[in-house]
């Protein structure tokens, strides 16, 4: 199973790069869904860079996060930013759409509606189960006791 995390500073990505396969980040001029905690997004352009320059040289994925953009001129600068970055290495995007946040908070409230006590999280584990192979996850077991997910 790959080990992948969000970062928000380069100083984060040095003390975690060695724990995980992967790392994604958000760019505080790039609407991602990070954006409504300042502190949750790297800081610049030139961080993000040194971030994806470090995941590269320790042979791991970095990966920017963005959400869609609506107007003409938040289009053209998520463009530009990630031209900038895929250039200096960077491995893919991250993209939240819009049209999801509906099948999102329906996926959340079914899951503060299904009872889950120690012992009892069958009826959860299923639950989720159905949602992930629903979009998209190739394979899900769940262990011979209910309670874990393998991927």
């Amino acid at each position: 199973m790959k080990k992948v995390i969000g970062i928000n500073t380069y100083k984060e990505a040095l003390y975690l790069i060695d724990h995980v396969d992967e790392i994604y980040f958000g760019l505080k001029n790039v609407k991602n869904h990070r954006i409504w905690y300042d502190y949750s997004n790297v800081s610049n352009i030139y961080e993000a860079i040194k971030i994806i320059k470090l995941a590269k040289g320790k042979n791991k994925k970095s990966y920017i996060a963005t959400n869609e953009s609506y107007s003409q001129r938040e289009i053209e600068n998520t463009i530009k930013t990630i031209r900038i970055l895929l250039s200096n290495g960077l491995d893919g995007i991250i993209l939240l759409a819009k049209k999801y946040e509906k099948d999102i908070v329906k996926f959340a409230q079914k899951i503060i509606q299904t009872p889950s006590f120690s012992t009892k999280e069958e009826e959860l584990i299923k639950l989720v189960k159905i949602e992930m192979e629903k979009v998209g996850f190739d394979k899900v077991k769940i262990d011979k006791k209910g309670k874990h997910f393998m991927i």
